[in-house]
């Protein structure tokens, strides 16, 4: 008698154990499957992201909701530029997020070009004013820099090159950034006086080039030499980014 009470024990505490490993190894297969289904969407995200094309009306509808909007260039196949593109910010309300991978499409080169990126992922903090009040590079710890931005603490990262003081920059680029709109918007008289506002806190690669393509198209020759050999000057005097490979490649072929 005692044998069979210990017999069914032993079954009821294997199948006890067997119950538990099998509850175990369910639960183990709905997180492996949970898990690749957010990967999954986290890569559809990324796909969707790194194809964005900046376009001459893209602020108008960003700001037309928000407060803020955080213009971030990089590349793909960037891992930071790929965290930040997912990373949802916690304490920032009204702040839209939007991402431009510079290769992607020729608009996004030009955006990229005007506001002097030179690090990936680099972030630019718009206001409603459509000015850009401040920048911030790389993924850590950016939700805090733009906080501090956004509380006017502190400007974040400064432009590197051979540029004016930095307040001057970030004006510099505000007005680049202007006349890029303008030009995507097919408003050259616009573009040519932004570009100038532009030129007058600072010259860089950009606004040359910008102003070789407006004087193209009007056919004035000599300032399209001018602003042509400016651009080269101003690339050769030490503003070596790679970003500015467009605009050597865009000259090159008018040689």
């Amino acid at each position: 008698m005692k044998s069979f009470f210990r017999k069914n024990q032993l079954q009821l505490i294997w199948s006890s154990v067997l119950l538990l490993v099998f509850l175990f190894l369910i639960s183990l297969l709905i997180d492996i499957l949970q898990k690749n289904s957010q990967v999954v969407q986290l890569h559809e995200r990324v796909e969707k992201e790194t194809k964005f094309v900046f376009q001459g009306n893209l602020l108008d509808s960003l700001l037309k909701e928000n407060d803020y909007a955080m213009i971030t260039i990089g590349h793909r196949g960037c891992s930071s530029c790929e965290q930040l593109m997912i990373s949802e910010p916690t304490r920032i309300e009204a702040i839209a997020k939007l991402f431009f991978d510079r290769s992607f499409h020729k608009n996004n080169q030009l955006l990229a070009m005007a506001l002097y990126h030179t690090a990936n992922p680099q972030s630019f903090i718009i206001d409603k004013n459509y000015e850009i009040i401040g920048m911030v590079t790389g993924y850590e710890d950016w939700e805090q820099k733009v906080w501090n931005i956004i509380e006017g603490q502190n400007p974040g990262d400064q432009i590197s090159g051979s540029l004016p003081d930095y307040p001057h920059n970030l004006e510099m680029i505000t007005h680049s950034l202007h006349a890029t709109i303008h030009l995507l918007n097919n408003e050259p008289d616009k573009a040519y006086q932004a570009i100038h506002r532009s030129r007058a806190r600072g010259r860089y690669p950009y606004s040359s080039y910008l102003l070789y393509v407006l004087h193209s198209d009007l056919g004035i020759s000599d300032s399209v030499e001018f602003y042509r050999n400016e651009s080269h000057r101003l690339i050769d005097d030490g503003i070596k980014t790679i970003i500015f490979e467009g605009i050597l490649s865009s000259l090159k072929n008018v040689q």
